[in-house]
């Protein structure tokens, strides 16, 4: 067992979620300002950085809860295919839709907003879309195979 902080305690892992994607938001204007969006074209720079933040902000939130240990492995950030994690992370939609969290981004050219929306992965496999405005929460759970 680690250390916890009972400041991130006090948050439940939606919020800690959350924060992480009003993080995003906030610098999508500096990604776009230094031309670092790929501008779906692929991989860009801005993945490394929205990488790195899931890491501090996301896995180390639920270390320093106390929901991971160290040996513990959740899904690098926006990657559908990957084997080798211990736990991933859920989202539950208001509509009761639900599945393994991926990433947000935005529904260009539908709507301007960046990271407005959320991709997972639905039962069955399908890849799933919606916004942000409708998460019910997002859960930790152990993983369930590879994906």
């Amino acid at each position: 067992m680690h250390e916890t902080s009972t400041k991130v305690q006090s948050l439940s892992i939606t919020e800690i979620v959350i924060e992480f994607q009003k993080a995003l938001v906030s610098l999508y204007p500096r990604f776009e300002t230094l031309d670092l969006a790929g501008h779906g074209e692929g991989y860009d720079e801005s993945e490394s950085i929205e990488e790195f933040l899931w890491q501090i902000m996301v896995v180390g939130s639920l270390r320093w809860r106390g929901d991971l240990e160290e040996d513990d492995v959740l899904p690098n950030y926006g990657f559908q295919i990957f084997s080798g994690h211990t736990h991933e992370l859920s989202v539950v939609m208001e509509d009761s839709r639900y599945g393994r969290f991926i990433s947000f981004n935005s529904a260009r050219p539908f709507d301007d907003r960046p990271y407005a929306f959320l991709c997972f992965v639905g039962p069955g496999g399908c890849v799933l879309e919606a916004s942000v405005n409708r998460v019910a929460r997002f859960e930790l759970r152990e993983a369930q195979g590879d994906a």
